[in-house]
């Protein structure tokens, strides 16, 4: 489904902020329902869904991103995404803006 190289990218683009472990889970789901009404079939429907997660984990902290494409640059992203919740950027400030009388 992913070649080795691509996942071997996607995983080192995962660690590259100091990640521990890193995983991809891919998936592709086939579905068909129908629906029937007075015994008679009424509609059927199918469909196909189809992406990955990528995972990463830095202690007790796990950054999550999920995309619906399968393609190198769309699992790249996801990666960097992932990466980018366990990043030490700065932390916001939070500030009281409660007017004083």
């Amino acid at each position: 489904m992913i070649e080795e190289a691509v996942l071997r990218d996607v995983l080192g683009a995962a660690l590259a902020t100091g990640g521990e472990f890193s995983e991809v889970y891919a998936e592709t789901r086939r579905s068909t329902s129908v629906r029937l009404e007075d015994r008679k079939v009424e509609e059927v429907t199918t469909g196909r869904d189809r992406g990955a997660g990528v995972r990463v984990v830095r202690g007790s902290s796990t950054a999550y991103a999920y995309t619906n494409r399968l393609d190198r640059e769309a699992l790249l992203e996801a990666a960097r995404v992932a990466a980018a919740g366990l990043s030490d950027a700065p932390q916001a400030t939070v500030r009281d803006l409660t007017r004083e009388p």
